[in-house]
C-alpha cells in the first residue's frame, strides 16, 4: 500500500472517529435539551390547570378569563389530571392514571418530574381551600422519539458520506 493511500485512510479514520463522537454528543445534547423543554412546558401546564380548576372560585371573572385563555394556549397535546386526597382523578383526563406510588411521592416531595412507560410527566402538590390535590401534566414520549429519530436520520447519512473514503 502506498504511503499516500495509507495516510489518506488514517486521516479518514481519525476524522470518522471524531465525527462519530461529535454526532453522539449532538444527539445526546439535543435529546436532553428537548426533554428539559418538555418538562418546563409540563410544569407550566400543571400550574395553569391547577389555577383553572381550583382557583375559579377565588378569582374575579376578568382574572378567570385570563387564566382560561392561558389554559387554552398550553392545553394542546398535554394531558392533565388532578388527584384528590384519595388518589382519585377529579378533573382532567380519566384514562391512563398515573400509578399511585408516583402520586404519593409527589405529595411528599411537593413537585417532581418523572417518566412512565408511555409519558413524560410533571407532578406538583397543590393546596387549595377545596383540599389538597396532586396535579399531573403528561405528554406522550413518542413526540421526543420522533424528533430524535429525525436527527438520527440526518446524522447517519452525514457520517456515511464523510467516511465514504474508508470503504474504497
Amino acid at each position: 500500500m502506498k504511503v499516500k493511500t495509507r495516510l489518506s485512510l488514517y486521516c479518514s479514520l481519525i476524522f470518522g472517529i471524531i465525527f462519530a463522537l461529535v454526532s453522539i454528543s449532538i444527539y445526546q445534547l439535543y435529546s436532553h435539551t428537548v426533554q428539559r423543554s418538555i418538562y418546563n412546558n409540563l410544569r407550566k401546564t400543571a400550574w395553569v390547570a391547577a389555577w383553572f380548576y381550583l382557583e375559579e372560585d377565588e378569582l374575579t371573572e376578568k382574572e378567570f378569563e385570563k387564566v382560561k385563555q392561558q389554559f387554552k394556549e398550553v392545553d394542546a397535546g398535554v394531558v392533565y389530571q388532578l388527584y384528590d386526597v384519595h388518589n382519585i382523578i377529579v378533573f382532567g383526563e380519566p384514562s391512563h392514571p398515573v400509578p399511585g406510588h408516583f402520586v404519593e411521592k409527589i405529595r411528599s416531595v411537593k413537585q417532581m418530574s418523572f417518566k412512565t412507560e408511555n409519558d413524560f410527566c410533571y407532578g406538583m402538590f397543590y393546596t387549595d381551600n377545596q383540599g389538597d390535590f396532586v396535579v399531573i401534566a403528561k405528554e406522550d414520549r413518542s413526540a421526543l422519539g420522533n424528533q430524535v429519530q429525525l436527527l438520527l436520520w440526518i446524522l447517519i447519512p452525514a457520517f456515511l458520506s464523510v467516511c465514504s473514503p474508508l470503504y474504497y
